[in-house]
This record gives C-alpha cells, sequence and structure tokens, in this order.
C-alpha cells in the first residue's frame, strides 16, 4: 500500500545545514537542552499560529505516547504583518525586524530557552528559508509608504441573486494562493498597498 508498491519513489532529502545536523546529532549539554526543548524553539520560530480545535480527550486514558488529534479544520493564521499598537510583535512579524531586535522579543517570550541556541535557530532561518526575504521586502515597502489606516470593504449587488453572491458572515477571511503568490490569475486579484 505504501507508495503504490514501490512504484513512487521520492528523492532523497537534502541533508540539513550543518549547525541544525549538530544539534540534531551530538551529545553535548546544548544539544540536549535543544532535544528537550525542541517544540519550544519551533514555535518561538514560526511564521504562523495553528488554528485549530483539539481534541485532547484521547490523551485521558493515560498509557501510551501523547496524541495530538484535531477536531474539523486546521488553518495556519498569519495575521497582520505590524503588530498592533502596544503589542509585541509575534511570528512573522518578527521576520521584518533586524535579528538582534526579534531575538530579544523571542527571547521575552520565551525566557527558559537558550539564547545561544534560539540566536542559532534564528541564523539558520534567515540564510536559508525561502520566504524571509519576502518579509523584509514587506517591511520596506511599509517604511516607504508611511500612511494612514486603509479597509477594504466588500458590498453586495443587491440585483444579483443572494443565495448565491451573498456577503461573507465571518469576520476573518482565508485564501488559498496557488503557486507562489507572483502569477497573475486574471481580472480577480487584489493587491492592497498603503
Amino acid at each position: 500500500m505504501c507508495c503504490n508498491s514501490g512504484d513512487v519513489e521520492l528523492p532523497p532529502a537534502a541533508p540539513p545545514p550543518e549547525e541544525l545536523h549538530y544539534l540534531f546529532t551530538a551529545a553535548t549539554p546544548q544539544a540536549e537542552r535543544f532535544h528537550q526543548h525542541i517544540h519550544q524553539y519551533n514555535a518561538a520560530l514560526a511564521f504562523t499560529s495553528l488554528g485549530v480545535e483539539v481534541d485532547s480527550s484521547v490523551n485521558d486514558g493515560g498509557g501510551g505516547p501523547p496524541t495530538f488529534r484535531i477536531h474539523g479544520k486546521l488553518c495556519h493564521q498569519l495575521g497582520s504583518l505590524l503588530p498592533h499598537y502596544g503589542d509585541r510583535p509575534v511570528y512573522a512579524q518578527l521576520y521584518i525586524y533586524g535579528p538582534r531586535e526579534a531575538l530579544d522579543h523571542r527571547m521575552q517570550r520565551n525566557a527558559t530557552l537558550d539564547p545561544i541556541i534560539m540566536e542559532r535557530l534564528q541564523n539558520l532561518i534567515l540564510m536559508h528559508h525561502r520566504w524571509v526575504h519576502i518579509f523584509k521586502q514587506a517591511m520596506e515597502v511599509f517604511e516607504e509608504n508611511r500612511c494612514e489606516d486603509v479597509s477594504v470593504q466588500l458590498t453586495a449587488n443587491t440585483n444579483r441573486d443572494r443565495r448565491r453572491w451573498n456577503l461573507p458572515t465571518a469576520d476573518e477571511v482565508a485564501v488559498i494562493v496557488p503557486g507562489d503568490g507572483t502569477q497573475s490569475y486574471g481580472r480577480r486579484d487584489v493587491v492592497l498597498r498603503c
């Protein structure tokens, strides 16, 4: 059943960067601290938060390893690229800051983690992650185009069938973008800038 009885072959995974390989394989106190808190490091460096309703009833029995089971949909919540006034930046917002300032914010929220490991992991992401440069470009756009807050308002055309062309009832919008987001798909593209 796996791999269609051998008809599907995946290429071998590329080796991880040397710094990450060291943290995964070394038998040092630093690598052990990394293993012990790997989930917290992952969350501290994530671009998005996880939007999900967790079903923890599967772990009530006690025996066996912990299980992560969701109920309903799973989505990644990105939020605004700029933090609300007075709030500390989180998730993708930290990737538009300089490395030192981003590290300081991460360590304020994760004071129990090793700052040397956090800095090493942050530097790895800054060097190797393909989306980091997009967040830097977004910050440059914000800095070049300081302006008032803007909003988008959807209005219904009352001459259309309201059962099909109704307005959304939720205050959040989810979007699936095919490709890498640079292609144009006709007249439906919406690009907002200040």
